[in-house]
C-alpha cells in the first residue's frame, strides 16, 4: 500500500468507463497476480521461466538498475541479464550475483572511437535482445552516449520494452526521432506496442501540450 485510498481507484475506473464507454483502465490487485503464479515442479530449473533484459545504470547511479533488476527477479523471471557500463559492473554484480552481466562499450569520443563504439554497440544490442523475449531502458541512465545508440535499436528490434527514466528524457528531447520509431514499431515492424512508465515530471516533457489535471485522461 502506498495510500491510495480505494474509494479513488474505484472513482477514477468508473470515470473512465463513463468518459470513453468502456473501462480503458483497472486495478491489479493480489488475486489477479496469484491467479496467473505459475506451479514451479520440484525437477524445474531457470531455464524454464523465462528471460529479461534490462539496460541501465551510470557511475554514481548504480542504485535505480539494482532496483529495477530486484523487482525483475521478484516477478519470477528465471534468466535476467543486465547490461551496464563497466564502471558499475562491480557494484551491480556484487548486488545481484545471480545475474547474467554485460559490459557496455563507452569509451571516450577523444580517442577517435565514437565509430567504433557506435558499431560495437549495435552489434552488441543486437546480439542480447536476438535471445531476449522482454526488455527494458532507463533506469539511472543519466546522459550516457550508449543510451542514444541503444535506444532505437530496442524500439526497431525488442519483442517487448518497457522504457522507463533517462531512456524516456531522451524521446522528450528528440520527439521528431523517436516517435515515428515508437510508431513504426508497432505499424512496420508488428511488435508489441513500447511501454513508457512516466512519473509526472517525464509525462510533462514527453507531452507538453497535454494537461494534467486530469491524470486518467492525460494518460488515456
Amino acid at each position: 500500500p502506498i495510500g491510495v485510498p480505494d474509494s479513488w481507484v474505484a472513482e477514477a475506473v468508473e470515470q473512465c468507463a463513463q468518459t470513453t464507454g468502456r473501462p480503458p483502465c483497472r486495478q491489479i490487485e493480489i488475486a489477479d497476480v496469484s491467479a496467473c503464479q505459475p506451479i514451479r515442479p520440484g525437477d524445474s530449473h531457470k531455464g524454464l521461466f523465462g528471460k529479461a533484459l534490462l539496460f541501465g545504470g551510470a557511475a554514481g547511479m548504480p542504485g535505480a538498475i539494482v532496483l529495477a533488476a530486484e523487482a525483475a527477479a521478484r516477478s519470477g523471471v528465471g534468466l535476467l541479464t543486465l547490461a551496464v557500463p563497466a564502471a558499475i559492473g562491480p557494484a551491480v554484480l556484487a548486488a545481484r550475483p545471480e545475474c547474467l552481466l554485460t559490459l557496455l562499450p563507452d569509451f571516450p569520443a577523444d580517442q577517435g572511437s565514437v565509430q567504433l563504439t557506435a558499431e560495437k554497440t549495435e552489434a552488441l544490442v543486437s546480439q542480447l535482445i536476438a535471445s531476449q523475449p522482454a526488455g527494458a531502458i532507463g533506469p539511472g541512465c543519466g546522459r550516457a552516449d550508449w543510451l542514444a545508440r541503444a535506444l532505437p535499436i530496442l524500439i526497431r528490434k525488442a519483442d517487448r520494452l518497457v522504457i522507463d527514466a533517462d531512456a524516456l528524457n531522451l524521446i522528450a528531447a528528440d520527439p521528431d526521432s523517436f516517435f515515428p520509431l515508437l510508431r513504426e514499431r508497432v505499424h512496420a515492424n508488428g511488435l508489441q506496442p513500447a511501454i513508457l512508465t512516466p512519473h509526472h515530471g517525464e509525462f510533462r516533457r514527453l507531452a507538453p501540450d497535454i494537461g494534467m489535471d486530469d491524470r486518467q485522461g492525460a494518460a488515456r
